[in-house]
């Protein structure tokens, strides 16, 4: 499945995969607000997504 520019920016900025870098988080059950949060702090404000795009997100790459 090809990446979105916004989770191409994140691999980045991130130097990881962003899933891998969500399951890290969610690991620990921290919401998808917070853990957005922390991505827009982890990315200097470059990746500033909601929760909720997030969570899609991961969701849909776990179903691929």
């Amino acid at each position: 499945m090809a990446l979105t520019p916004t989770e191409q920016k994140a691999r980045v900025r991130l130097g990881e995969d962003l899933g891998t870098w969500i399951e890290r988080y969610r690991k620990d059950d921290r919401s998808w607000r917070w853990i957005a949060k922390q991505l827009a702090t982890a990315t200097a404000g470059e990746v500033d997504v909601t929760g909720e795009y997030l969570r899609q997100m991961f969701n849909r790459q776990k179903a691929a």
